[in-house]
């Protein structure tokens, strides 16, 4: 759904840069080759700097992790959402 949501921002110009971040390379390499992303990124830290806006579209089990690794990057009043249907 991630890459969805991304490809869709694209399309409709709704953000600047859009940072893809995800473990996996090839699903990073995909994202950026199709043009969903423009910044590719492994580190939840880095990956949510400078952001407006951060999605997580990831299994609510990773969710604990994923928001202690990057919460340090966020600046004060970004929105965070997750697209869990749980």
């Amino acid at each position: 759904i991630g890459g969805s949501i991304a490809q869709a921002a694209k399309q409709y110009r709704l953000a600047d840069t859009i940072v893809g971040c995800d473990i996996n390379q090839t699903s990073l390499q995909y994202a950026r080759a199709e043009g969903f992303i423009d910044v590719p990124s492994h580190n939840p830290l880095s990956a949510v700097q400078h952001s407006q806006l951060v999605i997580l579209a990831s299994p609510p089990s990773t969710y604990d992790a994923i928001v202690r690794n990057m919460a340090d990057g966020l600046a004060p009043g970004t929105i965070v959402m997750d697209t869990a249907s749980v």
